[in-house]
């Protein structure tokens, strides 16, 4: 008797066990999928990503068609697929940290930390990063560095409408 109570138990918590595997995957395929929210005041938004786009290209930073990109700073349209980012999860946060500073709007919560990490993709093995922590510690070495700062500069001299120019518009 003592065998078949015992049994029953196990198979209660297997069953239960693969009842929450099955729930918790339907769970994560709906949840909601954030983007990144430009700057109010960037006047060129489409030649902006294009620039961003290409020049993460042109160094093997990431795998992507410019449509799947520009999916990352719109809220309109269909989620992106994921981005292959093909550096170390310390270019990407430095990345999202330059980008933080003027071209992507601030917001509370999810973190632009907590975005990347789901929106991009570990090139080595085509999962999500898990970094210890979500956030960015430790800047890359110098060329990479300089390249990401750099390029960043740019686009923020390029495509961002200074305040000076929109009071004098008022």
């Amino acid at each position: 008797m003592w065998f078949i109570e015992k049994f029953s138990n196990y198979l209660d918590t297997q069953l239960s066990t693969f009842h929450y595997k099955e729930t918790s995957e339907a769970d994560q395929s709906h949840q909601k999928r954030y983007n990144f929210k430009l700057n109010e005041n960037i006047k060129k938004r489409d030649e902006l990503i294009e620039y961003l786009h290409d020049k993460l290209l042109c160094e093997n930073y990431i795998v992507c068609n410019k449509r799947e990109f520009s999916k990352l700073f719109s809220s309109t349209v269909a989620p992106p697929q994921p981005i292959i980012w093909c550096r170390d999860y310390i270019h990407l946060s430095f990345f999202i940290k330059c980008l933080s500073n003027k071209i992507i709007a601030k917001q509370k919560a999810p973190s632009h930390y907590e975005i990347a990490v789901q929106l991009f993709r570990n090139k080595d093995i085509d999962i999500p990063f898990a970094p210890a922590k979500i956030r960015h510690d430790k800047d890359p070495k110098s060329p990479e560095k300089e390249y990401i700062k750099n390029m960043i500069e740019y686009a923020e001299k390029t495509f961002i409408a200074s305040t000076d120019s929109k009071r004098r518009n008022r």
